[in-house]
């Protein structure tokens, strides 16, 4: 779905969302002008007094991954019930945003109903494709928010991303706002093999020869990569120089790396040890996700596929990826071809992009690929926007929470479209219960089975994005 524009009719199941949220918060629908960006995006702009201030943007996803076929049974609460419990909201996509995205509708039906009038525009931008990239919605939101503010109009944004964790160094809990996130980039290796019938089985048939690929891929990760600019860096450096509760082992050796940061691939051992959360971070990762081959039992299957999700880390590009997909295929093949104990087909390595032949393997890029993002300045010299989602924050949570770092966020957001919208993008999931040690996205089982969102975190966003709201309305920095 990709490809299709919103106004195809595979995209009308979005109309009861919309019309669910036109009949559940009415001060909106009355004060707050909806506009439709190809057909299901949808933006309410609550227009401020003082037009010319930047507008604060809040945004979330309206759609969801789906259920996997045959799960369905297993879970504790039906995956499209949204039962509540008493403590959590059960349902596909409960964690993953929808949680975030009635907390900051709510938030602004309950400053309507107080009368709040806001100097400052608000704008909620809700896209319907995030799940597969965002062409159609966030993209397309985003080009109509340029062309209303121009390039860089918007003061700052919010989106899905980390929020509040309580990290594996220490017992503290850590707000950790996304001030970037890893690029992605999809592959897709096709092994292509003569056919036949299973009677008269080869040595090595297309699914035989991916296996091995598969194992041979996974044996050859990518290299930690430590960037000076990294938000993981700062991050670690934040909780060592604030969290008392940080090992002094750990401080000692996140002072040295502090002074040269050349170093600290020679202790990746040690933080390893003190965060393993953290590891992927420093390193462009490979999920190895989808795979296909074969269509009948008794067929040698000719042609077998496997789809790879890359995360790619700052220092690294998507040409990077590319040719070290390529280097280890080439390898492989190479391996493969010198293995003379066994009679088999000679292999050849069939390029990018290029028309399958038989006994070869090839790669493809996949749509959907983006560099890693541009890194949101964490100035809190004066008054900044990082410096309000801070304030904010601690005037929510108290001392509750130990220290307000920046992070990186691994997975891929709305907000890689927003680039051009403002400099201030912010990935950060603020609803949180503290005394709930799994209200996480990991813990809620975000993409999995029994997702779950506990509203003890959800009131607290709503209090959060209400209070958001506020500080930048009061914040003289445009």
């Amino acid at each position: 779905m990709q490809e299709l524009p919103g106004n195809d009719p595979a995209w009308d199941h979005m109309f009861a969302f919309s019309e669910y949220l036109n009949a559940t918060f009415p001060l909106i629908r009355q004060s707050v002008a909806l506009e439709r960006v190809n057909t299901h995006g949808l933006v309410y702009t609550w227009h401020g007094k003082n037009q010319s201030l930047k507008p604060t943007l809040l945004l979330a996803h309206q759609d969801v991954v789906p259920v996997q076929q045959g799960t369905e049974d297993i879970w504790e609460h039906p995956p499209f019930s949204g039962d509540f419990d008493g403590t959590y909201i059960w349902g596909r996509g409960s964690i993953d945003s929808k949680s975030s995205l009635i907390a900051s509708i709510e938030a602004v039906e309950e400053l309507l109903r107080v009368g709040f009038t806001p100097e400052r525009t608000i704008i909620l931008a809700f896209g319907f494709d995030e799940e597969i990239s965002g062409y159609q919605g966030a993209k397309q939101i985003a080009l109509h928010l340029i062309d209303r503010y121009g390039e860089d109009g918007i003061a700052a944004l919010i989106d899905e991303g980390p929020g509040m964790e309580q990290k594996s160094i220490t017992d503290s809990i850590y707000a950790v706002p996304g001030l970037a996130e890893k690029g992605y980039f999809d592959a897709e290796v096709v092994v292509h093999m003569k056919s036949g019938h299973s009677l008269l089985p080869p040595n090595d048939n297309s699914i035989t020869v991916m296996a091995d690929l598969v194992r041979k891929i996974k044996e050859t990760p990518f290299e930690f990569l430590v960037d000076r600019t990294s938000p993981v860096l700062d991050a670690v450096f934040c909780l060592a120089q604030h969290d008392e509760m940080f090992p002094g082992y750990g401080r000692g050796i996140v002072e040295k790396v502090d002074k040269n940061v050349t170093i600290i691939k020679d202790h990746l051992t040690m933080i390893a040890a003190l965060a393993p959360s953290f590891m992927p971070l420093f390193q462009t990762t490979q999920s190895q996700a989808m795979i296909h081959g074969g269509v009948k039992v008794n067929l040698i299957p000719a042609k077998t596929s496997l789809r790879i999700n890359h995360r790619i880390v700052h220092g690294n590009t998507i040409s990077d990826v590319k040719n070290h997909l390529e280097e280890v295929v080439k390898a492989f093949i190479a391996e493969f071809n010198g293995n003379t104990d066994v009679e088999h087909d000679m292999l050849r390595f069939n390029g990018w992009d290029q028309r399958e032949v038989l006994n070869s393997i090839g790669l493809r890029a996949l749509p959907g690929s983006t560099e890693p993002s541009p890194i949101t300045p964490s100035s809190v010299d004066g008054t900044t926007p990082y410096r309000i989602l801070q304030g904010t924050t601690k005037a929510l949570y108290r001392d509750k929470v130990a220290v307000i770092a920046p992070m990186l966020m691994p997975g891929s957001t709305d907000s890689r479209h927003y680039g051009n919208v403002t400099k201030h993008i912010f990935r950060f999931s603020p609803g949180h219960d503290i005394g709930d040690s799994t209200d996480n996205q990991i813990k809620s089982h975000s993409h999995g089975v029994n997702e779950r969102a506990s509203m003890r975190g959800h009131v607290n966003g709503v209090k959060w994005y209400s209070l958001f709201i506020r500080n930048m309305d009061e914040a003289d920095m445009d």
